[in-house]
């Protein structure tokens, strides 16, 4: 999966946020990035893609609420996808197992440092 710099560097401008080390090589993939205007109130919000989910933000703040909502439910399918490996019981194949453990644990950490660092940013 790759780093997806644009649009990193778009987020970053819009919120005033710097996260690309803990993001970079954390397993989310940052897909696209649009703005949506009201064209009634002509009030912008933005759409986030990543990992084919969608969030919505406003502001910078609501960039932190959102993108930790985000992560922490990224987090959880990691752990559930580690537990199902876990607990199934039909043939197993070590070398696969232990690279899918490596990657979640991997991304489980990562994404772990991404939510701290996120949440230095709350006021």
């Amino acid at each position: 999966m790759e780093f997806n710099e644009s649009i990193y560097s778009k987020i970053s401008q819009i919120t005033g946020l710097n996260f690309k080390a803990q993001i970079k090589g954390c397993g989310i993939e940052l897909q696209k990035i649009y703005v949506i205007r009201d064209l009634e109130t002509d009030i912008e919000k933005y759409l986030l893609i990543a990992d084919n989910e969608l969030i919505y933000f406003k502001n910078t703040s609501d960039f932190i609420e959102q993108f930790s909502i985000f992560i922490k439910a990224s987090i959880a399918s990691l752990e559930n996808e580690f537990e199902t490996i876990q607990n199934f019981n039909g043939h197993k194949n070590p070398n696969s197992d232990f690279e899918n453990y490596d990657r979640i644990g991997h991304n489980k950490y990562k994404q772990s440092k991404l939510l701290d660092k996120i949440n230095t940013f709350r006021k």
